[in-house]
């Protein structure tokens, strides 16, 4: 026996596939999103360079900035030294003074006032123990909201 389905209305097998699979890219393409933050705001890092790295002295070295491509304060950036391939923790600059980034003293020269980082400001290094400075420097600085290296000197004493 043939029974016969009068009246009936739903959505056919395949109409209801190709909606489950849309919803599912739809879904997945928003989670892409959030988790890699393509919507973030974030400013990209700034590109430039140091100029001259030159010896002051036995236990001092002094590192100056060259041209950057936007205004770049000193307090969105960070410093480490590396000594023959061993470096230390990177630390915040500020805007002008001292600030000890592992066992050495780093002097901030900010010529401008401005807190920005210009040609011709400086970075002195020396040997917080005012030991001599032997073998190969590099000197880094560091984009703090992503961590990206901005520019580095180098310089065997």
């Amino acid at each position: 026996m043939m029974s016969k389905r009068m009246g009936r209305s739903g959505v056919s097998p395949i109409i209801a596939t190709i909606l489950l699979v849309g919803i599912t890219v739809v879904l997945s393409s928003v989670l892409y999103v959030m988790v890699t933050e393509l919507g973030s705001n974030s400013p990209p890092p700034p590109s430039g360079a140091f100029g001259i790295a030159e010896k002051v002295s036995n236990d001092t070295m002094k590192v100056s900035f060259g041209s950057f491509n936007k205004d770049t304060d000193f307090t969105d950036c960070k410093v480490t030294i590396e000594h023959d391939g061993n470096s230390a923790t990177a630390v915040a600059l500020v805007s002008s003074g001292n600030i000890t980034v592992g066992p050495y003293n780093v002097m901030i020269t900010d010529l401008g006032g401005d807190g920005r980082i210009s040609p011709g400001d400086h970075l002195t290094v020396s040997n917080t123990n005012g030991g001599s400075m032997n073998g190969k420097y590099t000197v880094y600085l560091i984009w703090a909201q992503d961590g990206s290296v901005i520019a580095s000197a180098s310089l065997n004493m």
